[in-house]
């Protein structure tokens, strides 16, 4: 889900992290399919001004969020 040097990698939750429980509850909401999904069903993503991976080439660009880019 992410780049293998990113710092975030080793964080972990502390409960109860508020934010943690917030993005949790919205990840299960659009997986049992009860949210509108704002990436339109993407299944990659980056930030286009950290990095430009070669797989984006081959993929379907499906929403632009934030500095992230969506891709499938």
């Amino acid at each position: 889900m992410t780049y293998p040097h990113d710092p975030q990698l080793s964080k972990v939750p502390v409960n109860p992290d508020p934010q943690f429980v917030d993005a949790y509850d919205i990840a299960d909401s659009i997986w049992n399919g009860g949210d509108f999904d704002l990436t339109n069903g993407a299944t990659n993503y980056f930030n286009p001004g950290e990095v430009l991976p070669s797989w984006a080439q081959s993929m379907a660009k499906v929403a632009s969020i934030g500095h992230h880019d969506f891709y499938k």
